[in-house]
């Protein structure tokens, strides 16, 4: 079973997710985490090859405040960067699924930029939508992200709508942690529940 989680930045994916860590035994992909990875290891030739070899910090890894500022500057940026690391980690994530399903553990996929690939590889898709507005208080509170910085990420992702089109189940995420926990863990259940009756 793999079910997807995805939103914009701010909406609460990341807290659920800790939610589902702690309510279950599961395998928890986090797509950034996962491109991070790939980052300072494989891609980190074809980024510097691509984006130039000041990408290489004095330690030999990437430059991770540079590479942001290249890829939200400049659209152009963006779209080559995706080109580069979208392929690589969606391909490291298929290994991953394969390896805890031979493992019989629930999937959980989340992130910010579905895409088909995506939609592909999940059984059902969780999206968290929240009001701007609450998304760039708890940024500004938990990541102490100002206005421009919130701009910039979410200009780069999808607005809700963009994210309910991928979505099975919605969630929105405007109350508290424990409503955001009871919900999840209803819907959750509610799957398991539905592939049981169809399996019978």
């Amino acid at each position: 079973m793999v079910i997807g989680i995805t939103g914009g930045v701010g909406s609460g994916k990341s807290t659920a997710l800790e939610l589902i860590k702690d309510s279950m035994d599961a395998c928890i992909l986090r797509t950034d985490d996962i491109a991070s990875e790939l980052m300072d290891t494989v891609l980190l030739e074809r980024l510097s090859a691509a984006f130039g070899r000041e990408l290489r910090g004095s330690d030999g890894r990437l430059d991770k405040k540079l590479y942001s500022e290249l890829i939200y500057s400049d659209p152009a940026n963006t779209a080559l960067s995706d080109r580069i690391v979208h392929p690589a980690v969606w391909e490291r994530v298929r290994k991953l699924i394969r390896e805890a399903e031979d493992k019989d553990l629930p999937v959980f996929v989340e992130t910010a930029l579905p895409g088909p690939e995506f939609k592909e590889i999940c059984d059902y898709v969780m999206a968290f939508i929240t009001p701007d507005k609450l998304r760039e208080e708890r940024l500004s509170e938990s990541r102490g992200y100002t206005r421009e910085h919130f701009d910039a990420i979410k200009r780069r992702q999808l607005d809700h709508k963009g994210y309910e089109a991928y979505a099975d189940i919605v969630i929105n995420n405007n109350g508290s942690k424990e409503d955001l926990k009871r919900r999840v863990l209803d819907e959750i259940d509610d799957i398991y529940k539905s592939c049981k009756r169809e399996q019978r």
